[in-house]
């Protein structure tokens, strides 16, 4: 597995909003296609018992989904990690994650 990883379907909305919060450490982002991320969910629910996406991992390790990253972003476990997991990423960015969200989610 990469340090780095995000399991995702197109059809996610939060997915999307975990890619600005990601992409400074360049990830590069895939989706899989034909069966609607149907594998991706079996295999997500065999591992975490969740079959909601996106699911982030890093350094092999289970983050969770987009608010769990956000969480993680700002109480600074994310950056430790990335650390430990030697992904480079941009320091400099301090955008509250939580903006990313589509503007239709009520406020977390």
């Amino acid at each position: 597995m990469s340090a780095l990883v995000s399991y995702t379907t197109l059809f996610a909305s939060s997915s999307f909003a975990t890619e600005p919060s990601l992409m400074p450490s360049n990830m590069s982002v895939a989706y899989q296609e034909n069966n609607r991320g149907g594998s991706i969910l079996k295999a997500l629910e065999a591992d975490t018992g969740l079959r909601t996406v996106p699911q982030i991992y890093i350094g092999g390790k289970h983050i969770g989904g987009a608010t769990e990253l956000f969480d993680a972003c700002r109480d600074g476990s994310m950056a430790e990690l990335l650390d430990q997991s030697n992904v480079s990423w941009n320091t400099a960015v301090e955008t509250d994650p939580y903006s990313f969200l589509p503007g239709w989610l009520h406020a977390r």
